[in-house]
């Protein structure tokens, strides 16, 4: 239905867990990679070319500092989402792999590119939660405080179906005009042609918990950083 991404995170950690090669460890932060000349006792090697040889782990039961020693360390820390004011990712996306990446000297590339999703539900001091596109693709409307729709001013062929970077800046035009912490998505032209309980049962429930009804009144949105298109550079096969 709309938790594809919760089925497939289900799954694959199970697959992981049932591997005998495979220790999981949880709730560790990464501090730093673990480099030679940056680590060495002895300052002659610093002439050295950078190496890896793993990572620093912040335990955060404890409060204990671990050296995990690898012969060979993956990077799969997420993006960094959060240095921004709203985003869809996790609060553990904030650029941690990419800054130790960085400290130990891998190339760092296209990090200017920051794909924004339109349509992310606004509660203030709440995460983020992702409204998705579906919605619109089914019917529903972007209208501002007073319930006028606003797209056809950016984009009037496509309305509320434009491209995600469009819709967003439409949506950021007009709070940044209006004052508005956000604008609205109404969901009634969907809710005539489709049973919304059994497609987006998910997005509902997020709604309904913070007190909105989607199927009477607009759902408070707002453009929220999504898609982390740089990061560190490899090669085809996945090496710095």
């Amino acid at each position: 239905k709309d938790a594809t991404g919760a089925a497939i995170q289900k799954r694959l950690s199970e697959a992981v867990k049932a591997l005998p090669k495979i220790t999981v460890r949880e709730n560790l932060g990464l501090v730093d990679l673990l480099t030679s000349p940056h680590h060495a006792v002895d300052p002659r090697r610093i002439y050295e070319s950078p190496h890896v040889h793993g990572a620093y782990l912040f335990d955060e039961g404890s409060g204990a500092v671990e050296a995990i020693l690898a012969a060979r360390t993956v990077l799969a820390t997420g993006g960094l989402g959060y240095l921004y004011l709203h985003t869809t990712n996790p609060p553990s996306a904030t650029g941690d792999g990419l800054a130790a990446a960085y400290r130990a000297h891998a190339r760092i590339v296209n990090c200017e590119f920051v794909q924004f999703h339109p349509t992310a539900l606004y509660i203030p001091g709440k995460p983020r939660q992702l409204l998705t596109e579906a919605l619109r693709g089914e019917g529903g409307l972007l209208v501002d405080k007073s319930g006028r729709r606003f797209m056809g001013k950016y984009a009037p062929e496509q309305m509320e179906l434009a491209p995600r970077d469009v819709v967003s800046r439409a949506i950021f035009q007009e709070m940044a005009e209006s004052g508005e912490p956000c604008v609205y998505l109404d969901l009634k032209p969907v809710a005539a042609k489709l049973d919304l309980e059994a497609h987006f049962p998910n997005i509902l429930a997020a709604c309904r918990a913070e007190g909105i009804e989607p199927l009477k009144q607009p759902i408070p949105v707002v453009p929220a950083a999504h898609y982390f298109c740089g990061g560190v550079l490899v090669d085809l096969d996945g090496r710095t």
